[in-house]
């Protein structure tokens, strides 16, 4: 059995509100949410990077 590791790059996310974190779970791993400046890390597939940030 071989192990399979995806490339992943980190977007930050500023959002207005934090009750967004739900919707933003599908796009991919958050890592970490600042509620006081309100901003949210996100890993997400290398591959899927360009689509992510469009939508």
């Amino acid at each position: 059995m071989e192990l399979i590791l995806n490339e992943r790059q980190g977007i930050i996310v500023w959002v207005y509100s934090l009750r967004h974190l739900k919707t933003l779970k599908r796009f991919g791993l958050i890592h970490y949410v600042s509620k006081r400046m309100k901003y949210v890390v996100i890993y997400v597939d290398k591959s899927e990077v360009e689509t992510t940030e469009k939508n």
